[in-house]
């Protein structure tokens, strides 16, 4: 694989033999900066490279406007120390028709050269170098763009596609991308493929962004890759798509320490059909690394050989997770139909000492796509630092050997999880899948394994602990376990994924929170759980006076759940005048 190195920094390009004299003279005479001013360029304006506008903006000491008004090929400007307090920002926006036309439409073309990114914003002498770039293609560079040191790059509807070496480079700088800016088709023409970043590399920088970031192409983070420290934020509604890593990470490729953060607030942010060896959606790899997700679909990535969605190794930790933002009844945080091509382990997530949380959230739909007799692991999870934390869940309709495999002294928690129509082979109809404990430890609680074989231990001194589950076959259940029960759970509509529950369900107010380890968890659609059902015994089956129902599902009264909140059934209303809103 290609070393990585840094973008080498380029000097402040010399003034011009005129342009020297006039900043000496002004210096000279302690004469102010000449102030902010509009600069177009095109055929028959003053200037007819942007290079020569930024020349004269950089001599400014207000905000610049530097607006293209025709397709520009062979530019490569360096925006080096436009600090707001000295020299002022500059904005370079295309669109524009005429050198005199004040109002901006579609994109300009600025066509580079495969030597050097297109852009270059960086510092020499100030702390920081603030650029907007607007209404523009960025295309045929070494990148589009490069953004360095205390360089500080703002894209609003932009299209950055075609460039050889990626999209943009961000070392120690910072890049911000609106919702109308593309980041397509880059790393594919050159002599190599890029070893990391496709899309957006980022080396100890920052990173904002929204937009669309898709079929990219490099060895490592086809879409995205986040080394040496760079922070990321995602924003509603960002999409990686159909990115393709030679290596790993299709869409995501982050190592320790980058932390990578997203909420999608209702407006999912979306993984999507991104192709790799190992994590076709997103590969997190060292210590201190961090992905935390909400809101996030990670769904039809494909991996070679493991982690179809997710594969973490040697320390992360990733948490995918409903937002607040969601909906009540919405899809918006979705683990779905990522498949391997080979055999392997993980078609949905790959955990190799490392942590991975899964909370309210949906797991369907995934499989391997070559033909065999038994389907990969669905959740796998290896080695004495393995954890996999699983809550409020939605398991169904996924193509899997084992739904979970913790093996090699690795640990899995589960609680309030509704499996159902998880098959053993290729098809659906061949034997149910089951969990698979080896050498390792799992604990379960609250949940409904339906259509389900049971579970198996082998290996050195497997743990299994389980309590308050309603199961369809108690293979492999263990003395000791509380409160198992084989009754149907009643599914609304398990063959068409609502694994929600009927009032009628002996899965209502099952259980209690005694021995559960997240207590006060809301369920999967983000409603109240302890509702005290009052046409259904509370109980019967389960703990005697339950009032949690199992599953990812808490039946709702229609009314708010402190009605309920204290033995109504009961007659018991000593203590109702504590519970009135």
């Amino acid at each position: 694989m290609s070393t990585r190195t840094r973008i080498a920094t380029p000097r402040r390009p010399r003034l011009a033999g005129a342009v020297v004299a006039a900043v000496a003279t002004l210096l000279a005479a302690g004469a102010p900066a000449l102030r902010a001013e509009n600069f177009a360029v095109g055929p028959g304006c003053t200037y007819t490279t942007i290079a020569s506008a930024v020349l004269a903006a950089w001599l400014t000491s207000g905000d610049d406007v530097i607006k293209i008004t025709a397709d520009l090929t062979n530019q490569s400007p360096i925006l080096d120390d436009f600090k707001p307090s000295v020299r002022g920002k500059v904005t370079i926006r295309g669109g524009y028709t005429s050198c005199d036309d004040t109002s901006a439409s579609g994109r300009s073309v600025v066509d580079g050269v495969t030597s050097q990114p297109v852009f270059r914003v960086q510092t020499s002498s100030q702390s920081e170098s603030r650029v907007i770039l607007e209404n523009l293609e960025i295309r045929g560079g070494a990148r589009g763009a490069a953004v360095t040191g205390g360089g500080h790059l703002t894209l609003n509807n932009v299209l950055v596609t075609d460039n050889e070496g990626g999209g943009v480079a961000v070392t120690d700088g910072t890049l911000v991308t609106n919702g109308s800016t593309t980041i397509e088709v880059n790393g594919w023409s050159g002599p190599i493929v890029p070893p990391t970043g496709g899309g957006i590399d980022c080396f100890g920088g920052n990173l904002d962004l929204a937009g669309r970031v898709e079929n990219n192409h490099a060895e490592l983070g086809a879409g995205l890759a986040m080394l040496s420290g760079c922070l990321g934020e995602l924003r509603p509604g960002f999409v990686l798509y159909a990115n393709n890593a030679t290596s790993n990470g299709g869409g995501i490729y982050l190592s320790g320490p980058s932390v990578l953060i997203g909420n999608g607030n209702g407006n999912a942010i979306s993984i999507h059909s991104n192709l790799a060896t190992r994590g076709g959606g997103l590969y997190a790899t060292g210590a201190g690394a961090v992905v935390a997700l909400q809101d996030s679909q990670v769904l039809d990535n494909i991996a070679e050989l493991a982690g179809g969605g997710v594969y973490a190794l040697t320390g992360p930790q990733i948490s995918l997770l409903r937002g607040v933002g969601c909906p009540t009844g919405s899809r918006c945080n979705t683990l779905e139909g990522n498949s391997l091509t080979n055999e392997g382990e993980g078609s949905a997530v790959y955990a190799w000492n490392a942590f991975v949380q899964l909370r309210q959230q949906r797991v369907d739909d995934h499989q391997a796509v070559f033909q065999s007799t038994n389907q990969p692991s669905l959740l796998y999870v290896r080695g004495n630092d393995g954890e996999l934390w699983l809550e409020n869940l939605a398991i169904w309709n996924n193509r899997a050997t084992e739904l979970i495999w913790a093996v090699d002294g690795a640990s899995v928690i589960g609680g309030y999880l509704s499996t159902a129509r998880n098959s053993y082979g290729a098809t659906v109809g061949s034997a149910s899948s089951y969990v698979l404990v080896t050498s390792a430890s799992a604990s379960f609680y609250s949940s409904i394994f339906w259509d389900h074989q049971g579970f198996f231990l082998g290996g050195s001194s497997p743990a299994l602990a389980n309590d308050c589950l309603i199961v369809s076959s108690t293979t492999g259940v263990p003395i000791g376990s509380s409160f198992i029960s084989t009754a149907n759970p009643q599914f609304l509509d398990a063959d068409g994924g609502n694994l929600h529950l009927p009032s009628s369900s002996p899965a209502v107010d099952y259980c209690d929170e005694f021995a559960y380890p997240w207590p006060g968890a809301p369920d999967f659609d983000g409603q109240t759980r302890n509702v005290d059902y009052p046409t259904n015994p509370n109980g019967s089956p389960g703990v005697g006076g339950g009032r949690y129902d199992i599953g990812f599902d808490e039946v709702q009264t229609g009314a708010p759940s402190w009605i309920f909140s204290d033995d109504f059934e009961s007659g018991n209303v000593s203590n109702w005048s504590s519970h009135h809103p």
